[in-house]
């Protein structure tokens, strides 16, 4: 099994922003709508994304 570690201080201030956006639609306690949810989350994945492409990828290392 691959494992990746990823610790706060590499997680850029953009993907640390769009995280805190989703736990904000999540924090409302159903009144988000799926819709709201899913841009959250998308929104999400482009910034993780593109601070891969710019970072290169997380190291991997196996764990047991």
């Amino acid at each position: 099994m691959i494992a990746r570690r990823i610790f706060a201080s590499q997680v850029p201030d953009s993907v640390a922003e769009a995280y805190d956006g989703v736990l904000s639609v999540v924090a409302r306690n159903g009144a988000a709508s799926l819709e709201e949810l899913q841009g959250a989350v998308e929104y999400l994945l482009d910034k993780v994304k593109a601070a891969r492409e710019q970072e290169g990828d997380v190291e991997a290392t196996h764990v047991d």
